[in-house]
């Protein structure tokens, strides 16, 4: 493998660098003949540069992985804290050589672990981080959204359509407002099951056939008896959309002081939807 060496330190006695730089560079040649690697360039931070961003071999490595990228494979280093004191610097840096071909490899490292493997669960346990702190910004938003009275994603309630409350660069806020199409089929599907045609209400089943029969989908889909209760059960029809109900990642019921009640047009009066529930298993 063509590799480079990188390595920097710092030297209080003046008398004792070239001394020590040479056994420093020296131990990294010798163990690169060790792992049969060739060496393509060596790159050194002489002086004290640990404590100091002024990096000029470091910045010139960076420049030779990016215009000689095919000629260099890995960068051997002394170890993990000679490139980077902060992990997540080092993370974002193998990041970058990964996009090459390039490898980082550690000299410290037990051969029987990739270093790699610390930088990729470190660059896990961030990222997780990064999600979560971002999953918890998304519903402070949609909730204030919600409180606003808009319509905060998701699949529209069959009956309703969204229409654009107002829109900016960046952002656009939705309101539900009746499908008048789909509001009527809504109102076929409670007059059915509680009158039916000859007085005798429809189950389930039978309202899901009548209405494939005539035509009449579901969003270009059949209907089911499962999707025919769905319908019956929501209580949006009744004017009220409540969000945040649920836990989205668990499926459980919050504490009802979470929800958010929004007020959005009725299609049902509350005694037909009464009226619907008794028979609504059936």
């Amino acid at each position: 493998m063509n590799v480079v060496l990188y390595d920097r330190f710092a030297i209080d006695n003046p008398h004792d660098h070239a001394r020590i730089a040479a056994d420093r560079v020296n131990q990294m040649r010798s163990w690169c003949r060790e792992h049969g690697h060739t060496i393509y360039a060596e790159y050194i931070e002489q002086g004290n540069k640990h404590v100091s961003d002024d990096r000029p071999a470091f910045e010139a490595l960076k420049k030779a992985v990016t215009t000689d990228g095919h000629s260099i494979q890995g960068v051997v280093f002394q170890s993990f804290n000679r490139l980077f004191r902060d992990p997540i610097k080092l993370a974002m840096f193998e990041r970058g050589l990964l996009l090459h071909g390039v490898k980082l490899i550690s000299m410290a490292a037990d051969s029987t672990v990739e270093p790699s493997h610390m930088i990729k669960s470190l660059v896990g346990l961030f990222d997780k981080f990064q999600s979560k702190e971002h999953a918890k910004h998304t519903l402070r938003a949609m909730q204030e959204k919600a409180r606003q009275g808009y319509f905060t994603g998701g699949v529209v309630p069959f009956g309703y359509m969204t229409i654009t409350a107002f829109r900016t660069k960046f952002d656009e806020s939705k309101l539900l407002d009746v499908h008048p199409l789909e509001a009527e089929t809504v109102k076929l599907i409670f007059d059915l099951h509680i009158r039916g045609i000859d007085g005798t209400p429809f189950t389930t089943k039978q309202i899901a056939d009548h209405l494939n029969i005539a035509g009449c989908l579901r969003r270009k889909r059949p209907w089911t008896p499962a999707s025919i209760r769905s319908v019956l059960r929501d209580e949006t029809y009744l004017g009220e959309r409540i969000f945040n109900r649920r836990c989205r990642k668990t499926g459980q019921l919050k504490p009802e002081g979470e929800w958010i009640r929004v007020t959005v047009p009725a299609i049902i009066p509350e005694h037909v939807f009464t009226s619907a529930q008794r028979g609504v298993l059936s």
